[in-house]
């Protein structure tokens, strides 16, 4: 459960991309696929460890460098304001 919680919102933008890329691929392999239930367990066993795996490197490489980026420059720019030199100014 804590991984669907941190990779929540990246999931949430990956899924539909990975649903709609599953669907055309598996209708180039097979263009005459009619049952539409069947289609839909395909693509479902295609997608979710697709759609997991990107979540989690998107997460681990991008989103939490990111994020880490972001702290340490709102920590720098949050001890210039207290700084004894910026409170003195009028």
């Amino acid at each position: 459960m804590q991984f669907l919680g941190r990779t929540s919102y990246v999931t949430y933008l990956l899924h539909w991309v990975a649903i709609e890329l599953a669907l055309f691929g598996l209708l180039q392999v097979a263009p005459n696929m009619n049952n539409r239930f069947l289609l839909a367990v395909y693509c479902t066993l295609i997608v979710y460890p697709i759609t997991y795996v990107a979540s989690d490197l998107i997460h681990r490489y991008l989103e939490l460098p990111v994020i880490r980026w972001a702290k340490r420059g709102s920590r720098a720019s949050t001890s210039k304001l207290n700084s004894p030199l910026v409170a003195a100014r009028p």
